[in-house]
């Protein structure tokens, strides 16, 4: 499941759609004056809008120029046709992958088993599925599905390299950090992956902050 809002979407747009798809996980509205707590959140350059996701396992999206905002629920939302231009895969080899990721996660979660998600192995399938559900996203002009390769492999990179890290942070073993790789600057808090890159800008919630 995924999510597109523009700033100009009304809060009744937002909310008769998500109603229609029998899901209340998002909504955009005026932001707050006050904090809020780690979200799949996009900030629009027009305020008061912001756009709001799930409080775990989902990802959102700000393209360049801040006016559109992607929320990917689960991982889902991948467009088909750039699981192939970018990634060069098979769109149903690669929707299997995301549902085997989706249930594993299920499954870690209905048994609290919190350090079965942190694994650096698992964790690594599981970030990249939910980043790929709100950046796999179409339509893409040639330029852009450049762009984004170059962050899906910076991604990767990261994922390979700090996996380890990031699940002591998620875990509160270690501080948070941020830490660049090729064009992506990366902040890694607890539970959460902020990505800044010429492609968009990235956050990916994996479990709730404790």
């Amino acid at each position: 499941m995924a999510l597109r809002f523009k700033h100009r979407t009304t809060p009744t747009c937002a909310a008769l759609l998500l109603s229609a798809i029998g899901s209340t996980l998002a909504i955009l509205h005026p932001a707050p004056a006050t904090a809020q707590v780690a979200l799949c959140k996009c900030k629009f350059a027009t305020p008061p809008w912001e756009a709001f996701g799930t409080k775990a396992f989902c990802a959102a999206k700000m393209r360049p120029g801040l006016t559109t905002c992607e929320v990917a629920f689960a991982g889902f939302g991948a467009d088909p046709k750039l699981v192939s231009s970018v990634l060069g895969r098979d769109p149903a080899e690669y929707q299997r992958d995301v549902l085997e990721v989706v249930k594993a996660f299920e499954q870690y979660v209905a048994g609290d088993k919190a350090v079965g998600l942190n694994t650096p192995g698992f964790l690594s399938k599981a970030l990249l599925v939910l980043m790929r559900g709100a950046y796999l996203r179409g339509p893409q002009d040639d330029k852009e599905i450049e762009q984004t390769k170059l962050l899906d492999s910076a991604v990767q990179q990261f994922l390979d390299k700090y996996s380890g890290q990031v699940t002591d942070v998620f875990l509160g073993r270690s501080p948070p950090f941020s830490t660049k790789v090729a064009d992506a600057k990366l902040q890694i808090g607890r539970g959460a992956v902020d990505v800044e890159h010429p492609a968009g800008t990235i956050t990916a919630l994996y479990i709730p902050a404790e």
